[in-house]
């Protein structure tokens, strides 16, 4: 990923405008053995000129205005795969660094999170077939798993604990998590594809709903939050509602936050159903309780 500023003329007048330029990695080695065989680009390619186009447009017939993505410019998967979009950091964003987010910017993003996933959901409902292409995440990258990050790293994990004499108790636990462990974040992945719940609540997931791929802008006066933009689409999935949930506990929250995960999960829930409500969804709504259940049914994600 480049930053690219470009100098260009349009009707003889002189401009300015900063680019964000994604592509594929040239330089030989895992990196690019890994990116290059992956539906990466196409799964992101879709989501900024198919999906999220229409999520926002849902949104705005029901009178939201929420943007839920940076605007792109130019794609080409062929000769090169490339990616071209508007650099948002002259806009005000900035990504967090070097601190952990605020109540206030946690519940910004799952605000997002929510709407994102409420529009899905009714679409799920009444067009199934509509994100067909939307199958590919982690969990189908080549070769990735057979990586020592996914197959050694509970191993890694375990004999940490054992060499922390306050940490043993916890030691058989994770020995018994540990045969189980990665089939089951596997069969949390692949339910909605090869084992649907008919209880269930299915959504396009984000996929790598982190810390990372999200931007804020804040009041430069007070420091109040004005916005948030979600970023990096290419994980992208329809699968359990419960997944970006349970993925952002660990790559969104710092340990303070994660006690208050509870709460933030019943704020997102609110807005899911406050959305679903706007759109004039005619289904059963979802509850609380169940969403809840299923949290727990996929505890090893």
């Amino acid at each position: 990923m480049f930053r690219a500023v470009v100098d260009y003329k349009a009707n003889a007048t002189p401009k300015c405008q900063s680019l964000i330029i994604k592509t594929l990695p040239e330089l030989e080695g895992q990196k690019k053995d890994l990116l290059s065989q992956s539906f990466i680009f196409e799964t992101e390619i879709g989501m900024y000129t198919e999906v999220l186009p229409r999520f926002e447009e849902n949104l705005r017939k029901a009178g939201d205005k929420t943007t839920l993505k940076p605007p792109w410019l130019y794609y080409s998967l062929s000769p090169h795969k490339v990616l071209v979009l508007d650099d948002i950091v002259p806009k005000g964003f900035e990504l967090i660094r070097d601190r952990a987010m605020t109540m206030e910017e946690a519940k910004a993003a799952y605000e997002r999170l929510a709407k994102w996933h409420a529009v899905s959901f009714k679409i799920i409902k009444q067009e199934l077939h509509f994100f067909d292409r939307y199958q590919h995440g982690l969990f189908t990258m080549p070769n990735l798993l057979n990586e020592g990050l996914m197959t050694d790293g509970i191993k890694f994990f375990i004999e940490m604990l054992k060499k922390k004499a306050t940490l043993h108790q916890f030691v058989p636990h994770f020995e018994a998590l540990r045969p189980v462990i990665l089939q089951r974040c596997l069969d949390t992945f692949r339910e909605f594809r090869e084992t649907p719940r008919a209880d269930a609540y299915y959504v396009l997931c984000h996929g790598d709903f982190t810390i990372k791929n999200m931007m804020f802008k804040h009041n430069s006066a007070d420091g109040s939050l004005v916005d948030v933009q979600l970023l990096d689409f290419q994980l992208s999935y329809v699968g359990s509602i419960a997944s970006d949930l349970i993925y952002s506990m660990v790559q969104l929250l710092d340990e303070h936050l994660r006690k208050q995960f509870p709460i933030l999960v019943e704020y997102y829930f609110n807005i899911f159903i406050e959305t679903l409500l706007k759109l004039k969804y005619k289904g059963a709504l979802p509850k609380l309780e169940k969403l809840r259940e299923q949290l727990v049914w996929h505890k090893h994600f």
